[in-house]
């Protein structure tokens, strides 16, 4: 999530066209979408993050 906010962030001020932000490069821009698509859809089914957060979840329902 924190690399949408940054990614929305720089998206602004590009657009914007503001301090030196508005200098840099789209590529510069638009990476922290690229490195959230990146977290969600490759690495966090890697490390199994999304099963273990399931699994917590499940388990506090059951004891309530």
């Amino acid at each position: 999530m924190p690399f949408v906010v940054i990614g929305v962030i720089l998206l602004l001020l590009k657009l914007a066209d503001v301090g030196p932000v508005g200098n840099l490069s789209w590529i510069w821009v638009l990476s922290p979408f690229a490195l959230a698509f990146l977290w969600w859809e490759v690495i966090g089914p890697m490390i199994g993050w999304e099963k273990k957060v399931a699994e917590k979840k499940m388990k506090d329902e059951q004891k309530s």
